[in-house]
């Protein structure tokens, strides 16, 4: 609903000419009435936000009609800008009348033309009914009055006076006009208009300046950022904002927050009165980091700043950073939420070093390549206490006896040749307080477990060269893919250090051991390469009869290499070339061995022929034996032969080759 100004004006000449100018001003943002004292019967006001008066002695005749509480505001008003660039050329030293329709204009008039700067005049006022005045050389008016004295005098026309900025600034203030419509009539108005008031003018170009630079600021910061006033309107909202809530920014822009959440439930939070830090919320399938803070100043809130972020994006600058302090490395991004799964072998084992992450005893976690080790030692030294401390990986089959022993106890200047000059803090030092993961420990010579062991009994090493004992506060992860009691026995593993180690021991299971939790590892795998690609039913078959000798990395390497190289679905036929085996081709629904060769004939036959290209029997057999696995043209033949009875296909001579049926599209989808 707009808000209304009553104008109180002189007569029924000038009431239309002021509300001319506020609609000017203010276009349709504001209901605009006048009424004045020469009306009979004169109007009472009843229902107005505002009365605007442009003469006490008029407001004096009108107060016995105001019947409401409205506040009133005496007008101020100037000379355009084109008027007071026209009265500043006139010769200095010269005399000038100014004139108006009364006394009180006309020395309202002549004060604001002085106060702009017009002092190289001497003015003089004159209005209707004055009968004394001097001989001038200007005579200075807002238009030809036929009143006008002294006709040889030069006639300097300024136009009606307009409202002074002052007043339009009072107006907004009064009717609460909402911030962008007030900067943009703002601007266009000092454009147009002086002021002798330089408070005002400066405050305002200071203001703009400041809201320059923080607008260019919030629109450069990395968060979405949002500053709403006490009643919940948005008084602005930086570029990011749009993007990250994917709103128009027409819809925030100007409109409460209110109206925002009442589309968007999952923004609630952002009417809180209260403060709230780094609150994770859920919105559009992506999770959003939220902080509010009040806005206050002296003693009194003014609104809020809402800041949010994308989780995604958070984590990865804690990330960055967190390499920047501790070193590449010395950090592990794994938590238990990146075990994929719930077969109860996997759960047991998550359970268990849940309940023995708080410890600072040493875990021993065993299981064959690319089960996820490394992914269980980070997960659990981020649950543990020693979360916020370093997490320093090695894998001691990758560095010979004399590399490993140096990186692992750190060297002093000197110790052999090619050691930098100061030395170098070994691993352990690099862990203290937090954790060392060791991984395939088995490959540890003999030599170094004698030192190691040393460590995990008395917490203390000695850096290779130096006589130094040095104190360390570190937990030990280590990781097999053997069986240590195996080279116990055969004399490649110590006794004392396997106890030493194996006071948690963790198996891990390896991926055949947890086929059920296969589909959502191939889910979780496929959202991380962001790809939408449908799972096709020979490849679930497929992953059900294949061992997995890689475990999750092969599964993960598997579908890295079909979305890559896949023309849009993960199937059988798209496998890399190690794995198209027949032996490995899986059956449909109870079919034997030659019906799952068909239905893979079929869905070949389908390709080829929406490719355009040869579907004969010839062309099918090289394409069958390129794609999946060696048949020979006579089976190929009896299959084709089949398929044509059961009416899953057409043979046709010549160049038209053979053609799928619904039939057969239907077989393919069973």
């Amino acid at each position: 609903m707009k808000k209304k100004i009553t104008l109180l004006a002189l007569n029924e000449e000038i009431a239309p000419m002021f509300k001319e100018e506020m609609i000017e001003i203010f276009a349709d943002l504001l209901e605009i009435d006048y009424v004045y004292p020469s009306d009979k019967p004169i109007q009472p006001i009843y229902d107005t936000d505002l009365i605007l008066c442009h003469d006490p002695e008029i407001l004096v005749k009108m107060m016995p009609y105001i019947k409401c509480d409205a506040p009133t505001l005496m007008m101020k008003r100037t000379i355009s800008q084109e008027a007071l660039d026209r009265l500043r050329q006139l010769k200095t030293g010269k005399k000038a009348l100014v004139v108006s329709v009364n006394d009180y204009a006309t020395v309202e008039t002549l004060t604001t033309i002085y106060q702009l700067g017009v002092t190289q005049l001497l003015l003089y006022p004159f209005y209707q009914g004055m009968e004394n005045y001097p001989k001038v050389d200007y005579i200075i008016a807002p238009r030809d009055y036929d009143f006008i004295p002294n006709r040889q005098a030069e006639l300097i026309i300024i136009g009606k006076r307009v409202f002074d900025i002052s007043t339009i600034l009072d107006i907004i203030a009064f009717l609460e006009v909402n911030t962008s419509n007030a900067e943009r009539i703002i601007a266009r108005y000092l454009a147009k208009v002086p002021t002798y008031w330089q408070g005002i003018k400066h405050m305002l170009q200071d203001k703009r300046v400041l809201h320059a630079t923080w607008k260019t600021l919030l629109n450069e910061s990395g968060q979405a950022i949002i500053i709403a006033n006490q009643n919940n309107e948005v008084i602005f909202a930086n570029n990011k904002v749009s993007d990250l809530l994917q709103l128009p920014r027409q819809i925030i822009a100007g409109d409460k927050l209110d109206h925002i959440v009442a589309s968007y439930q999952q923004l609630e939070i952002l009417l809180s009165e209260e403060s709230h830090d780094h609150e994770l919320i859920h919105y559009k399938g992506v999770q959003l980091v939220v902080t509010i803070k009040k806005n206050e100043f002296d003693c009194m809130v003014h609104g809020k700043i809402i800041m949010i972020s994308l989780y995604n994006d958070m984590l990865k600058i804690q990330q960055e950073i967190h390499n920047k302090i501790v070193g590449k490395g010395y950090y592990s991004k794994y938590t238990f939420s990146n075990l994929i799964g719930r077969h109860p072998q996997l759960l047991d084992a998550i359970k268990i070093c849940k309940n023995i992450a708080q410890s600072s005893s040493t875990v021993l976690l065993s299981g064959e390549s690319g089960t996820g080790k490394e992914v269980f030692a980070g997960a659990i030294h981020n649950y543990s206490m020693r979360a916020n401390k370093p997490f320093v990986a090695i894998n001691c089959a990758t560095l010979p006896e004399n590399l490993l022993e140096s990186e692992l106890f750190g060297y002093e200047e000197g110790a052999f040749t090619g050691a930098k000059k100061g030395g170098k803090i070994g691993l352990f030092e690099m862990a203290n307080q937090g954790t060392l993961f060791l991984d395939e420990i088995g490959e540890m010579p003999l030599s170094i477990q004698a030192r190691f062991l040393r460590v995990l009994q008395e917490k203390e090493i000695i850096r290779v060269g130096g006589d130094s004992i040095i104190k360390v506060d570190v937990r030990i992860i280590a990781a097999t893919n053997q069986d240590l009691w195996q080279m116990v026995n055969e004399g490649n593993f110590r006794k004392d250090l396997f106890f030493r180690l194996n006071v948690f021991q963790i198996s891990v299971p390896a991926l055949r051991e947890r086929l059920s939790d296969i589909p959502l590892l191939v889910e979780h795998f496929l959202q991380s390469f962001h790809s939408t690609f449908k799972v096709a039913q020979d490849f679930r078959l497929f992953w059900q009869k294949y061992d997995w000798p890689g475990n999750i990395r092969e599964l993960q390497n598997v579908l890295e290499y079909m979305v890559t190289t896949a023309p849009g679905e993960i199937s059988f036929a798209n496998l890399p070339q190690y794995l198209k085996r027949k032996e490995l081709v899986g059956g449909f629904k109870g079919a034997n061995e030659s019906v799952s060769r068909e239905i893979l004939l079929l869905k070949l036959l389908k390709r080829e022929q929406e490719s355009g290209r040869s579907t004969g029997r010839r062309s099918l057999c090289q394409a069958f034996n390129k794609v999946y696995f060696a048949a020979s043209e006579a089976n190929i033949r009896d299959s084709l032969t089949r398929m044509q009875q059961n009416g899953y296909i057409e043979i046709h001579k010549g160049r038209c080759g053979c053609r799928i049926t619904a039939a057969g599209e239907k077989m393919i989808e069973r």
